[in-house]
């Protein structure tokens, strides 16, 4: 291994077999990724952490919104029993079909207000779900990306006045700034 490095190192051509263990045992090496949630969270404070809760919690709220409707309207569209009964009811006397008809309509009624109801504070529990996603992941972002740029500005400071002359800080700065917008 060292031999090939010091090949190298002298520029002296390597045989194909040497390129090849050489590029094994860079392989070997390769650096350990990081995944993507410790990325993202690496720049978190503690009042981030419970923005990240508050963002989980409404974005599984605002997923569980369409199920929620559509079981609560099941009540309303699940009424084809009330077609038999009116069927079932023919053969009886007018006063007691008009009687029977009443309690129908009236448990219809009751029934399309309950849901109603139900449906009226799913509307309001999804729009505040959805807005807990969207504020809290937004802002999430927004202050990752600005921890983010206050390490870099520290990072820069730290910096030796030799480094300021072997790179043009303002052309980094730009490239590092459009990367922070895609992360926003």
């Amino acid at each position: 291994k060292d031999m090939y490095k010091q090949k190298l190192l002298d520029g002296e051509d390597l045989l194909e077999n040497e390129e090849e263990c050489l590029m094994k045992e860079k392989l070997k090496v390769l650096p350990k990724t990081n995944g993507l949630f410790k990325i993202y969270c690496h720049f978190f404070g503690c009042i981030d952490w419970f923005f990240f809760l508050l963002a989980v919690i409404g974005s599984l709220g605002a997923g569980a919104t369409i199920p929620t409707l559509m079981y609560i309207s099941s009540d309303v569209f699940n009424m084809e029993n009330t077609a038999e009964s009116k069927d079932a009811i023919k053969n009886l006397p007018p006063p007691v079909q008009q009687m029977i008809l009443e309690q129908i309509n009236a448990s219809i009624k009751s029934n399309i207000n309950r849901s109603t109801r139900r449906q009226l504070r799913a509307g309001c529990a999804s729009f505040i779900c959805n807005f807990l996603c969207g504020t809290f992941w937004l802002l999430i972002g927004i202050r990752s990306s600005h921890n983010f740029k206050k390490k870099y500005f520290q990072l820069i400071l730290k910096q030796e006045q030799g480094w300021f002359d072997k790179y043009n800080t303002y052309e980094l700065a730009n490239k590092v700034q459009a990367q922070i917008e895609t992360f926003e």
